[in-house]
């Protein structure tokens, strides 16, 4: 299914709209009520000019319209901060994806380690299976003795 950026913006719009009416954000934005209608409908996709307008309206960087809720609060918030707390911000995400990358490196080195014990205990067996068939079928001498007494 192919990504449809008319009903994503137009759903963020209508997510982020609070208490507005269409009036409300076509002033704010300098834009006519009609576009306003047309983009909550879903009806047009809005260009980076017009999300500009829209993100003066809504007082959220035009961003915020492509983000899912949760990254466009974080972006909000963010752009609030200090250089020095957007710094400790940006180190603490650091922190983060490191810590996430060595968990999964030690998933990983499980999973490789787990899968290389299934595969000595499947050899393991197979040999065992190869032994116990070289045991129970007759040997070149028990052929020979057989003959010698018919």
């Amino acid at each position: 299914m192919a990504f449809d950026m008319k009903k994503f913006v137009s759903e963020r719009l209508r997510e982020m709209r609070g208490d507005m009416t269409q009036v409300t954000i076509a002033k704010r934005a300098k834009i006519g009520q009609a576009t306003v209608q047309r983009l909550l409908a879903g009806e047009q996709c809005p260009s980076a000019d017009l999300l500009a307008k829209l993100a003066v309206a809504y007082e959220v960087p035009p961003a915020a319209f492509l983000l899912n809720e949760i990254d466009a609060q974080i972006l909000k918030t963010y752009i609030g901060l200090s250089e020095l707390d957007k710094l400790n911000v940006l180190s603490y995400i650091e922190f983060q994806l490191a810590k996430n990358r060595s968990q999964s490196d030690k998933i990983n080195s499980h999973k490789i380690m787990r899968s290389q014990d299934l595969a000595a205990l499947a050899r393991a067996n197979a040999q065992d299976m190869t032994d116990e068939r070289a045991d129970e079928s007759p040997g070149p001498s028990s052929t020979k003795l057989s003959r010698k007494h018919s």
